[in-house]
């Protein structure tokens, strides 16, 4: 679409990001899991516009934009904006979300064991 202004068709990502990012991508992939496990524990029907919120907000309030997904990480890598994300990087992002969304999974389960669900 832009190769008039650069004349590359693929690149790999140079773009540096920090450890504090990573912690972000940690805790929106955690936050992600816990809206989703808890629209389906509660039966919501308006799941889809719950999430889409979610990840509307942390697009635009995080420095990550809420990756929250490996195959977005990877696809930044192959990038020349700056989103991209250095493929050393992607694999520490790619790990923060796994770890992100296991502790989502064990927490949520043992929060809806203990909490009753909501009417």
């Amino acid at each position: 679409m832009f190769y008039h202004v650069v004349p590359t068709l693929i690149t790999i990502s140079d773009v540096t990001r920090p450890f504090e990012c990573c912690l972000a991508e940690y805790l929106g992939t955690f936050l992600l899991v816990m809206t989703i496990y808890g629209c389906m524990r509660n039966k919501s029907d308006r799941t889809g516009l719950v999430v889409g919120l979610l990840v509307g907000g942390s697009i635009i309030a995080t420095s990550s934009m809420m990756f929250a997904n490996p195959q977005v990480t990877i696809a930044k890598m192959f990038t020349y904006a700056i989103a991209g994300i250095r493929p050393t990087d992607a694999s520490v992002f790619i790990i923060a979300e796994i770890l992100g969304a296991l502790t989502a999974a064990e927490i949520s389960r043992y929060l809806y064991i203990h909490i009753p669900k909501f009417i």
